[in-house]
């Protein structure tokens, strides 16, 4: 069994594929209500406009002093709650998926489990005294039902045999069955006693990180990478629209983003041969004596012949074949 918390991780270690993000920590607590947030280094890429997760709670960032390493912000965004956070507390700048977007992905996905397409369910219990005469009885405490599993009557403590004939009745007047579930038992009752009911019902959802994942939702152990990559599908799904919004852009990076050296060291360095049409490799550095592969090249343009005589246009460096190589490759034909 595993924590929310754990599963969480697990779907974003793997979505990020060893993509670590730009992170910080608190220099103090913060209660849920104070709007300037404390960062122990150095802010570098948050800035103003930038969003900020803390533990599981989004934050948009107003301003952002350098100097003070303070950032004036706005609590529980994006639909999230505020909420104290310790000292120390990990700091994402801009994530690419939070925790608590997560959270709903494992949401849907434990309800889409429970559709009937895919059909899988929770067994839950309840015990119900009957008196042996009425032919419906009220099942309290009864939610999400799906279906009956069994029921069976107490005739002694090592010895609870199975009714055959019951069925769930969904709807029902509440003014007789308060719980909007009745159960019907068309088999013939000798006796009074307690009532075990077993019933399928859809999962349950999760609401906090520290909610055990199979003990809350009814989920069995050995289903939850069924939840890890169905939450990862939905979280995936949507990015292809997102990078298709190609008028919404973004900044392109400020100054004090790109440390010094970095436009020098970012040059492309040719590689070291190119192929021409034909599949041979030409000189890499085709200008240079001396220094030819299977093809030789003409400084002047022309056509040098390869190893059996013939002549082909060189393709170096993006040069268009000369028109005379080409009519004499023609005759060659």
């Amino acid at each position: 069994m595993a924590q929310v918390s754990d599963v969480i991780d697990k779907v974003a270690r793997q979505l990020l594929s060893g993509t670590v993000e730009e992170r910080n920590k608190l220099s103090s607590a913060v209660n849920s209500a104070t709007t300037s947030i404390p960062l122990t280094y150095d802010l570098a890429g948050v800035r103003a406009g930038a969003t900020i997760e803390v533990d599981s709670e989004q934050m948009y960032v107003w301003e952002a002093n350098q100097s003070t390493k303070i950032l004036t912000v706005e609590r529980g965004f994006n639909g999230t709650d505020p909420a104290t956070h310790s000292i120390n507390s990990i700091v994402t700048r801009n994530p690419r998926f939070p925790r608590n977007q997560i959270l709903e992905a494992i949401n849907a996905e434990l309800g889409d489990l429970s559709s009937p397409m895919n059909g899988l369910f929770a067994i839950r219990t309840l015990t119900q005294n009957y008196n042996g005469t009425d032919r419906m009885i009220d099942l309290p405490g009864a939610y999400g039902v799906i279906d009956l599993y069994e029921v069976r009557l107490r005739y002694l403590s090592t010895d609870y045999p199975r009714f055959r004939k019951c069925r769930i009745m969904r709807d029902a007047p509440v003014d007789d069955f308060p719980s909007g579930f009745a159960l019907i038992i068309d088999d013939a009752v000798w006796r009074s006693g307690k009532i075990h009911i077993a019933y399928k019902a859809e999962f349950d959802m999760v609401s906090s990180e520290n909610d055990d994942l199979c003990l809350t939702s009814g989920l069995p152990t050995s289903a939850e990478d069924i939840i890890v990559l169905g939450a990862q599908i939905r979280l995936m799904a949507p990015r292809e629209i997102k990078r298709n919004f190609t008028e919404s852009q973004g900044d392109s990076r400020r100054p004090d983003e790109v440390p010094p050296g970095s436009v020098g060291g970012s040059g492309h360095h040719p590689h070291p041969g190119h192929l021409d049409l034909f599949g041979g490799r030409v000189s890499p550095h085709p200008d240079s004596p001396g220094r030819t592969g299977r093809l030789g090249r003409d400084p002047n343009g022309g056509c040098q012949p390869d190893r059996n005589g013939r002549e082909h246009p060189p393709v170096a460096r993006g040069r268009p074949a000369p028109a005379r190589c080409l009519k004499r490759r023609a005759r060659v034909r």
